[in-house]
Parts: structure tokens; sequence; C-alpha cells
């Protein structure tokens, strides 16, 4: 409920969401699996989006219960191997005249299991 929520009012201010089913009835085989699965569903829209021209500038993970979880596995897994380098844009520091590149990203659980 609360995430239908979340999506709804985000959807209004003008900002996808994706709305993961891929472990709707899938939970019994593991947080790792279902983090697998969910990592899969996150790569196939920004993949998306690059094939739109228009990468992610940022990404967010909302997970509830065992969905806490999961978007814990999935973010590590993501961000040690390759998402990263699909965020990363450059940002020019004006201090020093030079080129960086930044990757911003937020994780938020709830009601989540301590595993």
């Amino acid at each position: 409920m609360l995430l239908r929520y979340l999506k709804r009012e985000l959807e209004n201010a003008d900002i996808m969401v994706l709305a993961s089913t891929v472990n709707e009835h899938s939970s019994r085989d593991g947080v790792v699996a279902g983090g697998r699965r969910l990592a899969a569903d996150v790569l196939r829209v920004v993949a998306s989006q690059l094939e739109l021209g228009t990468p992610l500038q940022e990404i967010s993970f909302v997970g509830n219960s065992l969905g806490g979880l999961y978007v814990r596995y999935c973010a590590k897994m993501l961000f040690d191997r390759c998402l990263s380098a699909y965020l990363l844009r450059p940002s020019w520091n004006h201090h020093t005249h030079t080129s960086t590149h930044t990757c911003t990203y937020s994780i938020l659980t709830l009601a989540r299991e301590h595993c």
C-alpha cells in the first residue's frame, strides 16, 4: 500500500518509477536469487533509458520488509559491478577547473529484517 502511494506521488512529480514485480511470487528461494532478479529488472530499465537517449541522472531504491533485503543485495551487486558506469555524468568543478564524474543514489528500506 505504502509503495503504491509512493509510486503514484513520484510519478505525479514527473519521476520515473520502476515498481518491480519480479519477486512477487518467488520469495522462497532466498535473498540472493531475489536480489539478482531485481538487479536484472533494474538493468533492463537502465538499458532502455540509454537506448532512448535519456540516461538516468540518479537512482533510488525503496524496499519494504523482504523487499528491503532484495534492494540491499541488488544495489550492492549493481554498484560493485556495473551500474555506476551507466550513472556517471560529468560534473565541472569551478574551483579546480576540472571535470569529475558523479553518481548519486539512495537506498530506503522499511520494516526490514537485519540479515
